[in-house]
């Protein structure tokens, strides 16, 4: 078959080729029917909710403690020893730099955070002549939040 360079028929042919060929590519790439957006968990929910910016590295380590303090709740007795070390290990950090991040992700969201929900979540449990809670009464707060 030798076609013209200019004829009709290569144009039409080339037309039906492309429109073929990105069909294939659209079918491969496309997301099934059933595809979600997968789910939070109910801790990142809860950080999300409290306008926590999750582009900080201590909103990880809040998250991962979260879910550790609810399978491990002793752990909240002696961060320092218990909890933050586990942290640093799973993220490849130190135990002074979780502790580091943790306390600047909760004071940022405690002066820019959702502040019907923080009030809601603390009440009066924290000092507001102090200023945010401790890492140790954030934690505490928040999971007994949680479990309720």
């Amino acid at each position: 078959m030798s076609y013209d360079f200019f004829s009709m028929n290569t144009i039409s042919e080339n037309a039906v080729l492309h429109h073929r060929l990105f069909y294939c590519v659209r079918e491969l790439f496309r997301a099934p029917e059933n595809h979600r957006r997968p789910q939070l968990s109910r801790s990142a929910q809860l950080l999300h909710e409290l306008g926590m910016p999750s582009s900080l590295s201590g909103y990880r380590f809040l998250e991962f403690a979260m879910i550790t303090l609810a399978e491990q709740p002793h752990l909240l007795k002696n961060l320092d020893r218990g909890l933050y070390p586990i942290i640093a290990e799973k993220f490849n950090s130190t135990k002074d730099r979780v502790e580091k991040n943790i306390r600047c992700t909760i004071e940022r969201t405690w002066l820019r955070g959702n502040a019907s929900l923080i009030s809601e979540i603390f009440g009066y449990s924290v000092n507001p002549d102090q200023g945010r809670p401790s890492n140790a009464e954030f934690l505490w707060a928040v999971c007994d939040y949680l479990n309720r």
